[in-house]
């Protein structure tokens, strides 16, 4: 019998929950994730550079070290299906367009009567082949959560059908690539991308729809930048990536030791 997913059970109980986006391909920084006390990873094969054989590490690291793994993976049937075989507890589709898109996602991603994912009964997510029958199904159906990417011009105009579909377990935005598609790139904060988020936030509240928004811990205000976004509903915030931890802890690390070489006697 596998677990249940520990974040959408603390979800469900009210609880806060936070993440990481886990972009270097290492199963070592999955693990120190959950040794730090993360709630999730997010695995992403969409930007990183993990091949399949590491992604199946990274997940076994989750579950060692009690951190639920999530995959970020393109609309590819057969990829996603790939990551669910190997334990990954929630699916992220960027770069949705459209309710057809969402579709496909929840096709690929949940069993009948949501959708049509492929059955082998003896997968690892299975216990390979322990854990079967219905009773499988309707776990993973209950377990595995699909998130969808709200990033584009195309799914901003088609937002209200993306969200009437089945299956979808949360939505999230793309800050980055919402300003490249509002003409406006590069430029995350920029009044017409908080607009759109805004957006994103309120159809995903009057569909039902869990919303997960992501921030930087680093950038300035952080408190008061979090609270907006617990009042704003995100009950799963991502905290940027694994990438800008080590390299603000670098920097960070080498200008305590530059001021401090400057700050000694002057013999230097």
């Amino acid at each position: 019998m596998r677990k249940n997913n520990q974040t959408r059970e603390k979800i469900k109980a009210g609880q806060q929950t936070f993440g990481i986006y886990s972009v270097i391909a290492s199963p070592d920084m999955v693990e120190l994730a959950g040794l730090c006390g993360f709630d999730y990873v997010r695995i992403d094969c969409h930007h990183g550079s993990s091949n399949l054989e590491t992604v199946a590490h990274m997940i076994r690291a989750a579950e060692i070290a009690d951190v639920t793994p999530f995959v970020r993976v393109y609309n590819d049937t057969q990829r996603i299906l790939s990551v669910l075989d190997m334990g990954a507890m929630g699916i992220i589709v960027p770069d949705i367009k459209d309710a057809e898109d969402a579709r496909a996602a929840v096709e690929a991603t949940k069993y009948k009567p949501y959708g049509d994912r492929g059955l082998f009964t003896n997968s690892r997510s299975s216990a390979y082949g322990e854990f079967k029958g219905k009773e499988y199904l309707d776990w993973s159906n209950e377990n595995v959560m699909l998130g969808v990417q709200i990033e584009n011009r195309s799914a901003l105009d088609n937002i209200e059908e993306i969200l009437a579909v089945e299956g979808i377990d949360f939505v999230l935005s793309g800050r980055n690539d919402l300003s490249q598609s509002l003409g406006v790139g590069g430029q995350k904060n920029h009044p017409l991308v908080v607009e759109a988020e805004d957006r994103i936030v309120e159809t995903a509240a009057a569909a039902g729809v869990m919303i997960s928004l992501s921030m930087s811990p680093h950038q300035e205000n952080f408190d008061v930048q979090l609270k907006k976004l617990m009042e704003r509903g995100s009950r799963m915030i991502t905290l940027g990536t694994d990438i800008s931890f080590v390299m603000n802890i670098y920097k960070k690390t080498l200008g305590n030791i530059r001021n401090a070489i400057s700050g000694c006697d002057g013999s230097s």
